[in-house]
């Protein structure tokens, strides 16, 4: 079956990237609040009961829709139409995700440093910073390569932005281990996707192998009702979440944020 997997850091724009490329005719969106990562982890683990927890995923995954996809409720609904699973989790499995038969393509946001951690810290809810310390920690490969980040990541006294800003830097370079499993991923700035989201969508159809559609640029009018980080579906496209950060973060946070990240950035070709 084609998949198109969203990878990537929470808060750099997974949701909308998940939304567009389920808004394409032949596409249709799981994400987090549709169970994908019950369905997931047996989907890596070849388990008997993926198809069970996929047709449940589905079922939930069918509510977003306004079109006639609402009234898909199984696997074999689908018929010849592609699965686009935004799921930030599955970032830790590239190993695991290049063993599957599936045809797979991987789309991996980045964005800046410091619009994540002002998106992470207003939201004021430390369950997804936990959630993601408890992944780093299961993550061998995060123990052998980032010992030291984890170790502040576990830390109770590091103050809240210097954990989200280590969760976005290692998160970020995890797309190597997409890259050394030979998963080819395509990785597309947060940014250049608000300035010409036209464009960047076509780029993301051409490395999906799928046709461009315009149903892309229009995801608000096929899906309702609220997203992942309670994004809702039916906001069109907007920069107005670009420079928000400038006046939610401090001038030592800032500081803070860009001492740890300053590298990574320069990396991924950010202007500081």
């Amino acid at each position: 079956m084609k998949i198109i997997i969203i990878a990537g850091c929470q808060r750099s724009g997974t949701t909308l990237m998940g939304q567009m490329l389920g808004a394409h005719s032949q596409g249709f969106l799981i994400d987090e609040y549709d169970s994908i990562y019950q369905w997931a982890n047996a989907w890596l683990n070849n388990s008997k009961n993926q198809f069970d927890l996929l047709n449940q995923s589905i079922k939930k995954a069918s509510s977003k829709y306004v079109d006639k996809r609402h009234k898909i409720k199984e696997f074999n609904d689908l018929s010849d139409r592609f699965l686009v699973l935004k799921a930030p989790n599955l970032t830790f499995y590239a190993n695991e995700i290049s063993l599957l038969y599936d045809e797979i393509s991987v789309v991996y946001p980045i964005r800046d440093v410091r619009a994540v951690v002002a998106s992470m810290l207003q939201r004021k809810q430390p369950t997804m910073i936990t959630n993601q310390i408890n992944h780093f920690n299961k993550s061998e490969y995060v123990h052998q390569n980032y010992s030291a980040d984890l170790k502040k990541l576990m830390d109770d006294n590091t103050e809240i932005h210097i954990k989200a800003t280590i969760i976005w830097k290692i998160k970020s370079l995890l797309i190597k281990q997409f890259k050394v499993n030979n998963l080819n991923p395509l990785l597309v700035k947060y940014e250049n996707l608000i300035s010409e989201p036209i464009e960047v969508a076509k780029i993301m159809a051409r490395h999906c192998h799928i046709k461009y559609e315009t149903n892309m640029n229009q995801h608000h009018r096929y899906m309702d009702g609220k997203g992942p980080g309670k994004t809702k579906r039916d906001r069109k496209i907007d920069d107005n979440s670009l420079k928000k950060w400038n006046a939610q973060l401090n001038s030592e946070q800032l500081s803070e944020i860009m001492e740890i990240a300053q590298q990574t950035m320069s990396n991924f070709d950010y202007d500081n």
